[in-house]
């Protein structure tokens, strides 16, 4: 049985009137998840769900995780379409959208989340299993970009995302959007300094499960992906750096790196969007 229609009357949904012209200042508190698969994505991670509005159609789909006991005081709106197309101000296709509050992810590598990877990486090797991988962004400035990543990220295994604060923010309409909602099942640091968390990184496993850390560049230094991968790296740890969509990794963080890693292409080329690399290279990491 459907919820009883209520009135789109509710505190929260004014941060989506009109949706497209959301201030980043209106929505410092919260983010938005749109889409069915993005919203079912959101109700079956640990993150809180405040307000969900859909169409009835949308409603019956989601409604084996929306039942679920945590979600009990999550307000639930069901309308028409053209109920969102008002709420939102254009006409919004997606069939569900949903509001929560803001996350407040870690800005350093907390004792929990170094002692978390510490017990992957025990039982992984105690077992056989692969080590551990993770992603390091560097000032990314297009959101979907940064949205893409997180998809590729969980799609391939990695352990721990670190992303730069100075880039595109992980929790904007846009790279929510552009994950499918995969951000919401990530380990996530939002760094505001990319070198001294990866050093971090390095220095608290260094006994036990040392970090190759691999930069991705075009430059002349960078060893060809598929040289790489024909040695043998199993049981390595990685550390992944990848760089502004423009300039690369900076100096700074490229200085740290032990090797530089690139992907061959035709000469007529010379890169591809960060995200699709991101992608390649996860890919045959997670071959190791």
């Amino acid at each position: 049985m459907l919820p009883r229609p209520e009135p789109l009357v509710d505190p929260n949904l004014d941060l989506l009137r009109p949706l497209h012209q959301i201030r980043k200042e209106r929505n410092h508190h919260s983010f938005v998840a749109e889409g069915e698969n993005t919203v079912r994505r959101l109700l079956q991670s640990p993150y809180p769900v405040a307000a969900i509005v859909c169409t009835p159609s949308h409603y019956e789909r989601l409604r084996d995780v929306m039942d679920a006991q945590r979600h009990h005081g999550t307000r639930c709106f069901v309308t028409e379409h053209r109920g969102l197309k008002s709420l939102v101000g254009f006409d919004f296709h997606r069939g569900c959208i949903a509001l929560g509050p803001r996350p407040l992810p870690s800005v350093s590598l907390s004792p929990s989340t170094l002692a978390t990877l510490q017990h992957v990486w025990k039982q992984r090797h105690s077992n056989g299993g692969r080590a551990l991988t993770v992603l390091f962004a560097e000032q990314l400035a297009d959101p979907a970009n940064l949205g893409a990543l997180f998809r590729n990220a969980r799609a391939f295994g990695v352990d721990l995302v670190v992303v730069d604060s100075h880039g595109a923010d992980p929790w904007s309409r846009r790279s929510i959007r552009a994950s499918m909602g995969n951000v919401f099942h990530l380990d996530l640091v939002l760094s505001p300094d990319l070198p001294a968390t990866l050093r971090s990184l390095t220095h608290n496993f260094h006994a036990t499960a040392p970090f190759n850390i691999l930069a991705a560049t075009v430059g002349d230094r960078a060893q060809s992906l598929a040289k790489y991968s024909s040695q043998n790296h199993r049981g390595q740890s990685v550390a992944l750096l990848v760089g502004n969509e423009g300039s690369g990794l900076t100096k700074t963080i490229l200085a740290l790196a032990d090797q530089e890693l690139t992907i061959p292409m035709e000469s007529k080329a010379d890169s591809i969007n960060v995200a699709a690399a991101t992608a390649v290279l996860l890919y045959a990491l997670s071959q190791r």
